[in-house]
C-alpha cells in the first residue's frame, strides 16, 4: 500500500474542490484531493459553471461570485483560454410576496437593473402581464 503524506486534503472534485486544491497547491502546499466520481467536476459543476450570476444564492455566496469575477476575466491571459464569461441577459421574476426579497437583491448587486412589467414582457414574452 502506498502512503501519501498531505498538508491538506481536498474532499470534492467539484469546481469548489478544484479550485481549493489548485491555490494551496500554488501556496506551496501538498495537497491530496479526494473524488467519489470517476472524474472530476461530474455532477454541480457543469450546472454551476453554466451561468454566472452575481444575484444567485444568499449574501455570502454573492460576494463570493462578485470577488471571483476578477479571475475569470484574467483567465484567458493566465490560462491561454478563451474568455470564461459571456455577457447574457437574464431576468428574475418575483411574485408579489417575493418583491421584498428582490428589492433587496436590487440594492445588494449593482449589475442588477429593475424593469417594469412591459420591459419585462418585451425580454420574455412567454410571460403573462399579470
Amino acid at each position: 500500500m502506498t502512503r501519501l503524506t498531505a498538508d491538506v486534503v481536498v474532499i470534492g472534485g467539484g469546481i469548489a474542490g478544484v479550485s481549493a486544491a489548485y491555490e494551496l497547491v500554488a501556496a506551496g502546499l501538498r495537497v491530496v484531493l479526494v473524488e467519489r466520481e470517476q472524474q472530476l467536476a461530474h455532477h454541480t459543476t457543469g450546472r454551476s459553471a453554466a451561468v454566472f450570476l452575481e444575484s444567485y444564492g444568499p449574501a455570502p455566496v454573492r460576494a463570493l461570485s462578485t470577488a471571483s469575477r476578477p479571475r475569470y476575466g484574467d483567465a484567458p491571459d493566465l490560462l491561454g483560454t478563451e474568455p470564461l464569461l459571456d455577457p447574457r441577459a437574464a431576468l428574475w421574476v418575483a411574485p408579489e410576496h417575493q418583491i421584498p426579497h428582490l428589492r433587496e437583491l436590487l440594492a445588494d448587486v449593482e449589475t442588477l437593473e429593475p424593469l417594469d412589467p412591459a420591459e419585462a414582457l418585451e425580454m420574455c414574452p412567454a410571460l403573462r402581464p399579470e
